[in-house]
């Protein structure tokens, strides 16, 4: 019986593993992404507000992005 358990729970701390570095992998490519002018995409049209709000990259709006972090940072 200690053996399943133990078994049971190296395998939950290899899932949580792997998924830690899955999320924080695909934070630093957005992160960098969203910093990067080579890799994002931007409209050409519109004001300079609405250019910066149209900053994308891989579909994801970097200034709502930017703005997410900022907000857990704050609490």
């Amino acid at each position: 019986m200690k053996e399943k358990i133990k078994i049971i729970l190296i395998i939950l701390v290899a899932i949580s593993f792997v998924m830690f570095c899955l999320a924080y992998t695909f934070r630093l490519v957005i992160d960098y992404g969203c910093s990067s002018p080579n890799l994002f995409s931007q409209d050409k049209e519109g004001t300079a507000i609405e250019q910066l709000a149209s900053v994308s990259f891989l579909g994801i709006r970097c200034i709502l992005w930017n703005r997410m972090f900022q907000f857990q940072e704050n609490f």
